[in-house]
C-alpha cells in the first residue's frame, strides 16, 4: 500500500515538473524545420503570380491534359482548337477522324482565353482518341505562347503535346 502511494506520489510530482520545464531545443528546432519546409515548398508558385506568359501556358496546358482525360473516362474522341490568338475550344464526337462539322463543344470544359499580354500560334488542333492518344494537326508540332511587348514579342512558351498525352512546356528566357 505505501509503495502504490509512494508511486502516485512520484506520478504527480513528474507531472507537475514537466508542465513548467516549456519545449526543449529539438522540439523547438523540428518546428522550425517543418516551417521553413512549407515555406521553401509554397515559395515558388507564389512567384509566378505576376507571369502572364508562364500563367497562360499553365492553363492551356491543363486544358489540354484535361481533354485527354475526359476522351478516355467518356470512350470519345476530344479535340483542342484554337478559336483565335488568345481562346481555344475544347470539343467532342466519336473519334479523331471524323468531319470537323461533327464535333460538338463539351459543356464540362469551359473555353480558355489566355492572358491579354500572351498571344497565341494560330491553326494548331489536338485531338485525344478514346484510348488518349494524341494526334496533332498535319505540319504542327509544337503550340507557342508569345508576350506581347507594346507590339514586339518578348519571351515566348513552347508546348509540345507528345502521342502519348504528356506535355512538354519549355519557356525561353
Amino acid at each position: 500500500m505505501l509503495s502504490h502511494l509512494h508511486e502516485r506520489v512520484a506520478l504527480a510530482s513528474m507531472l507537475r515538473f514537466s508542465s513548467e520545464r516549456g519545449q526543449s531545443l529539438p522540439e523547438l528546432l523540428v518546428v522550425l524545420a517543418i516551417i521553413a519546409i512549407g515555406a521553401g515548398l509554397a515559395a515558388p508558385s507564389l512567384f509566378n503570380v505576376d507571369d502572364p506568359l508562364r500563367l497562360s501556358a499553365d492553363r492551356l496546358s491543363s486544358h489540354i491534359r484535361q481533354a485527354r482525360t475526359r476522351a478516355m473516362a467518356t470512350t470519345s474522341a476530344y479535340r483542342v482548337i484554337t478559336v483565335d490568338d488568345s481562346e481555344i475550344a475544347v470539343q467532342q464526337a466519336n473519334n479523331c477522324g471524323a468531319d470537323p462539322a461533327s464535333f460538338a463543344d463539351d459543356s464540362a470544359i469551359n473555353d480558355l482565353e489566355i492572358e491579354d499580354s500572351v498571344a497565341m500560334t494560330i491553326g494548331w488542333e489536338v485531338c485525344f482518341n478514346s484510348q488518349g492518344i494524341a494526334v496533332m494537326a498535319p505540319g504542327v508540332n509544337v503550340i507557342q505562347l508569345s508576350e506581347r511587348n507594346g507590339g514586339a514579342m518578348g519571351r515566348t512558351a513552347n508546348l509540345n503535346v507528345l502521342r502519348g498525352g504528356s506535355i512538354d512546356l519549355q519557356i525561353s528566357q
